[in-house]
């Protein structure tokens, strides 16, 4: 027995003596590394001087890099991660990577480094390490650890750095460090700097095991390691290398509890370090022993293999937390801990208690237990507040396919939480309960509760002509505060010239503007067609019928990110009918509805040029350009040609650049040539069901960026802006042609004759639109960067294939620029106004090839009458790089990939039109379609551009998005952005579980069921009412 007792006394004193030389080692390093010529710093004087400096060569990169396993933030990280974001809105792109992220950019960049060391590093730690480097020197940008939160916006240092060396085409900040000369947590730089390389090339020899996880990490890869390279880089006026002062930092950046990599002996020995007069060990009775007689300043972690000794770990080391209350940061405990029975009031049942992906872990500072599952978001509960149920509920819940909701109510003043009501809540949308689920304190100035809310069953939405539901005029007010004064109240765009609110200027403006597009945008009530107003109202007749129709009876005239934020959750909270607005364009009434809120995004115009875009593992995408939702076509196309550039958009101008548009695919004059406008897009900024404004891109909520990319607008989220890639202007060579037979059976042959050029056309990359109308054939093709005196062979030769007919008023010319010829010819050609349907078919290419007489028939069977004002209308939009998927991850339908022409039936009218012969017409409408169907194989689906479809379509699921499997998965993740149905319009996703007005859920009076929803704020004075 005393031999044993020896034993271990022994190898006690050996592990003092063993920390004790680590410290050593380290204060002789940090010795080392000081003793240097001076270096270049950034200190407050320089900020002051620069920091407000707009520098015209900008060489740091605009993003901000983020580390974490998955994509998940862990709830202790939030605040500090939520600061970044916010403190750069804006200003910087946001990029997160995952453990796989790093690992992929990696072993693309550095292949040699990522298999002889990367892959054999001992710990993540020393790759999160020097993937930080591989990343700063190939993207360059700014990298932060999740830990720490920041309290000054990093353009300040950003372009101080620029100012400071304004013609040094590297650059780089670090942070001073008394322990280790410099540290890695927050580094700026430009890409390609030198010193990277340095970095990369030296890891491999500094990878081996130093006996401490501590030290190995610091040394291989860490803060020791990187002093070490600064301390031997050869610095000059080209390739800069700046030190940020202490004092700045610890003024700007805050840390959250918790290290991003700590382990338990690197706690230890930074306590030791700044402590070296105090000892903190294990006895050999397991117990933490500490000098008393001194405050310690350090912060712990208390490991699960000494804390599962003991029967409480709370009460085992209550008198050293009592006296040393900012020692310890988490306590680590098993699921046997007494804990359980002591403080929530019984022990977890055996079923959780075996389960080994539940930590739980204790701050004793916040006196509270984070529970976390599978390394996921922990969830927070106070210590003799709640109760062992409220944790098996939480885990229970953690385990449902379909949680309950989950509410994170920000509230300010602690008295506030103390009278929290335990029972239901004034305030909430009808049908909501809640349960106390637990609640976790995150800074000093305010607690966040995290309640749990069973929503009992979907209800029908509340509409204006519901007063019981609709908010009264002091609610609106506070809300109209709340915007800025943007609420607006929408007129239908011919109600000026109808019944008491009669306006003879007014009515002469609306009749001369009719059918300009731009007009009618700029109308918060029209629509670019006036049947979907649905208001009875006309230009031509002052008619007493006229009333609001669908046109919604308030607006948001929102012009900022945070106008949409409020919006959304007003009627979220307020379950109110919500629809979006930007131009307008709109051929299935998605636009608006009858009683609703509209949130109008028209006046959101901004537009960016990126120089260099980086995310995603996409390196350096030159001239992108991010548009806010209000932004149109046309002024896209303008401000482009100010760099010769030119994005892949819309034919008319004053179509809305990133709404339903660019979300439903979007076709273009220039889609042959680069890809549909779905296929450019590399980010969005979003503000999804919950209020949340979120950074959408192919690894960031990756999901939602595929469903956006072409599964309909209106539906998952709203789209804020978004980032696009631009191109170099090409040149167009255009020709216009108009011919006509003199009889049916001379057309049907011109007709022929036409489709069978359509595949030497595409061949040779010509792109445009036709017009089978009548007897006459009416053409505008163009070539991107095309030879004129090969598109005039070419329509030589249709010509004389024709010679009987009289081909005179054909036209061939050179434009230099794509936006010239967009303002010349494409822009004027756009009149919106009447009361128009269309209905279209997405023609395959292999069809066009093989069957061209059999195609020219159906075409024929399918004309245009102007007498009745229809048209079929072809476009030459599809093939090309339409029809290249590489590299392209979005839910486009997939007959887009395989076809080559898209046809449209229309059918427009006059508003005196009765609404007898306007139903007539849609029915013609739809049936034209379906006999394009006859051009397929028997048993194929026919597919739609659901951008350009007829609300009436049978089996639209199918149609509009290429299959039910396609359909289902998109509804899947409706369900998940926005399982309350907030987002919904006429054959979106997720729209057949509605009444066809779509104000009731079908499953309203039958189906209960629970949703999950992360974040929704609600005013604490609204609930406490």
């Amino acid at each position: 027995m005393r031999i044993a007792v020896r034993r271990r006394y022994t190898t006690i004193w050996i592990c003092v003596l063993i920390i004790i030389f680590v410290v050593l080692i380290i204060h002789t390093i940090k010795y080392a590394l000081r003793r240097r010529s001076p270096r270049k710093y950034l200190n407050e004087i320089d900020l002051s001087r620069y920091a407000n400096v707009t520098w015209p060569r900008r060489r740091v990169p605009r993003i901000i890099h983020q580390t974490y396993r998955t994509y998940d933030i862990p709830a202790i990280w939030n605040q500090s991660v939520q600061s970044v974001m916010t403190m750069n809105a804006g200003e910087f792109q946001y990029r997160r990577w995952s453990h796989a992220d790093m690992d992929a950019f990696v072993r693309q960049h550095e292949p040699h480094f990522y298999w002889n060391t990367f892959v054999k590093y001992r710990y993540d730690m020393q790759r999160i390490d020097s993937f930080r480097y591989v990343l700063m020197f190939y993207l360059g940008g700014i990298y932060i650890d999740m830990d720490n939160g920041c309290t000054r916006p990093f353009r300040e240092f950003v372009a101080t750095m620029e100012a400071l060396d304004p013609d040094s085409p590297y650059l780089t900040l670090f942070q001073d460090d008394d322990v280790f000369g410099l540290q890695t947590d927050f580094i700026i730089s430009t890409a390609g700097h030198p010193i990277y390389k340095q970095f990369i090339s030296q890891l491999p020899y500094f990878n081996h095991y130093f006996l401490l996880h501590h030290i190995t990490i610091l040394l291989s890869a860490g803060p020791l390691f990187a002093g070490v390279q600064e301390r031997f880089f050869h610095q000059t006026d080209e390739q800069v290398v700046r030190i940020l002062h202490n004092k700045i930092y610890h003024s700007t950046f805050w840390k959250t509890s918790g290290g991003t990599w700590f382990g338990r002996d690197t706690l230890v020995i930074l306590y030791l370090y700044y402590n070296s007069d105090r000892i903190l060990c294990v006895t050999a009775q397991r117990r933490l022993r500490k000098n008393r007689d001194t405050s310690g300043s350090g912060y712990l972690t208390i490991p699960l293999s000494i804390t599962r000794l003991f029967p409480s770990a709370l009460t085992h080391y209550g008198s050293l937390l009592e006296a040393e209350p900012d020692l310890v940061a988490i306590i680590e405990l098993a699921p046997t801990d007494g804990i359980f029975a002591e403080k929530f009031g019984s022990s977890l049942p055996e079923a959780i208690r075996n389960r080994n992906d539940i930590l739980y872990l204790v701050n004793p500072m916040e006196n509270t237990l984070y529970v976390s599952i599978n390394g996921n978001d922990s969830g927070g509960f106070p210590i003799d507040e709640t109760t062992t149920e409220q944790i098996i509920e939480y885990i229970n819940l953690a385990n449902e396919k379909k949680a309950a909701f989950f509410i994170k109510c920000e509230i300010t003043g602690k008295e506030i939480v103390d009278k929290w009501p335990q029972g239901s809540i004034k305030g909430l949308p009808v049908g909501w309960t809640c349960e106390l689920n637990g609640c976790f304190a995150s800074g000093s100035d305010f607690i966040k509760v995290e309640w749990c809310y069973s929503f009992g069953e979907l209800r029908c939405r509340c509409l204006a002509s519901n007063s019981s539901c609709w908010p009264n005029a002091s609610v609106w007010q506070i809300f109209n505060e709340s915007i800025d004064g943007r609420l607006v109240i929408p007129e239908p765009s011919a109600a000026v010239c109808n019944g008491t609110i009669y306006n003879a200027t007014a009515c002469s403006i609306a009749k001369t503007q009719w059918s300009n597009a731009t007009w009618r945008s700029d109308q918060v009530g029209a629509m670019q067609n006036h049947n979907w107003e649905n208001s009875s109202c006309s230009i031509f007749v002052n008619t007493s019928t006229c009333n609001q129709g669908s046109v919604p009876v308030l607006a948001v005239d929102a012009i900022s990110p945070e106008h949409v934020q409020t919006a959304v959750r007003f009627a979220a909270t307020n379950n109110l009918r919500l629809v979006i607005k930007s131009t307008g364009h709109d051929y299935l009434g998605r636009s608006t509805a009858a009683g609703s809120l509209l949130l109008w995004l028209h006046h959101m115009k901004n537009m960016t040029l990126i120089e260099q875009y980086s995310s995603c593992g996409l390196t350096n995408v030159s001239n992108a350009i991010r548009i806010e939702a209000g932004v149109q076509w046309g002024e896209v196309y303008r401000l482009l040609s100010n760099f010769n550039l030119v994005a892949i958009g819309a034919a008319s101008g004053t179509v809305s650049a990133v709404g339903g548009y660019l979300q439903g695919g979007g076709h273009s004059p220039l889609s042959r040539w680069k890809g549909l406008a779905a296929d450019q897009i590399l980010e969005y900024d979003v503000v999804t069901a919950d209020g949340q404004r979120q950074t959408i891109n192919a690894c960031q909520n990756s999901d939602l960026f595929w469903a956006l990319n072409g599964g309909g607008g209106g539906t998952y989220a709203i789209v804020l802006s978004a980032v696009v890639r631009t191109f170099p202007s090409p040149s167009i060579v255009a020709a216009t042609y108009s011919v006509s037979a003199a009889n049916a059976t001379r057309y049907a042959k011109l007709i022929e004759s036409f489709v069978e050029i359509l595949p030497a056309l595409a061949d040779a990359g010509w792109s445009g639109y036709f017009d089978i109308v009548d007897l006459t054939l009416r053409a505008l093709f163009h070539v991107p960067n095309g030879d004129l005196a090969a598109l005039n062979a070419t329509l030589n030769q249709f010509a004389a294939n024709n010679s009987d007919l009289d081909f005179n008023s054909t036209n061939s010319f050179v434009i230099p620029s794509f936006y010239h010829y967009f303002a010349l010819i494409m822009e004027p050609n756009n009149p919106t106004g009447d009361g128009f349907l269309v209905s279209s078919r997405l023609i395959p290419e292999s069809i066009i090839r093989s069957k061209p007489a059999q195609v020219a028939e159906v075409f024929v069977q399918v004309k245009g009458q102007s007498t009745t004002g229809s048209n079929l209308r072809g476009s030459l939009v599809a093939g090309g790089q339409v029809s290249n998927t590489t590299n392209r991850n979005n839910s486009i339908n997939p007959g887009w990939r395989t076809a080559l022409l898209r046809m449209a039936c229309t059918q427009s009218w006059l508003d005196t039109t009765s609404q007898a012969d306007q139903d007539f017409l849609a029915a013609q409408v739809l049936l034209r379609a379906e006999m394009l169907d006859k051009v397929l194989p028997v048993g194929s689906q026919p597919t739609c551009y659901a951008n350009e479809a007829i609300p009436s379509e049978p089996n639209w699921q199918e149609k509009f998005f290429g299959s039910k499997v396609i359909y289902n998965q998109l509804k899947s993740i409706k369900e998940k952005y926005d399982p309350f149905g907030l987002f919904v319009c006429t054959n979106c996703v997720g729209s057949d579980d509605w009444t066809s007005d779509l104000n009731c859920p079908k499953t309203s009076n039958s189906i209960k069921f629970n949703l999950r929803i992360f974040l929704l704020l609600i005013e604490i004075f609204a609930i406490l009412l």
